[in-house]
């Protein structure tokens, strides 16, 4: 092999690494995303029991930098901290603000989301979707929000 064919592939070599490269830093979600709320795990219920929020309502989630945490609402607002070490999640300071708005759901979706976000453990992020697991009586499931 001449000396312009060992350098071709050397070039295609290095190519192909940086094209995967890329590829896996395109792929790689964190917890510091904008994520949608999509459903309430029953916690410690087999086999497992699921409630999806309506199309209609919507809560939405930044775990942003330093620690802060929003939260966007078809109803309220909130922000609070958050702190992570290791798959441990911790919330704290979470405050909202106190709208009364009706909606014709069996459950006060936000209220319950509040209240067991607050007790968050765990979490794990799986194919651009975060579970937190909770101490409460569920657990919550979101999936990456569009940027749109």
């Amino acid at each position: 092999m001449n000396n312009m064919g060992k350098i071709t592939i050397i070039i295609l070599i290095v190519l192909i690494g940086l094209s995967l490269d890329s590829c896996k830093k395109e792929e790689e979600i964190t917890i510091r995303s904008y994520w949608q709320f999509v459903s309430l795990e029953k916690n410690n219920i087999q086999p497992p029991q699921f409630l999806y929020i309506s199309d209609t309502l919507e809560i939405n989630t930044l775990f942003g930098p330093m620690g802060l945490l929003s939260i966007n609402s078809y109803c309220n607002t909130g922000t609070g901290n958050y702190s992570v070490q290791g798959a441990s999640l911790t919330v704290s300071n979470l405050s909202m603000t106190e709208m009364h708005c009706y909606t014709n759901e069996p459950i006060d979706w936000e209220a319950v989301f509040v209240y067991n976000l607050e007790l968050s453990e765990y979490y794990l992020i799986e194919d651009k979707e975060l579970t937190i697991l909770t101490g409460g009586d569920y657990h919550l499931h979101f999936k990456i929000k569009d940027s749109k």
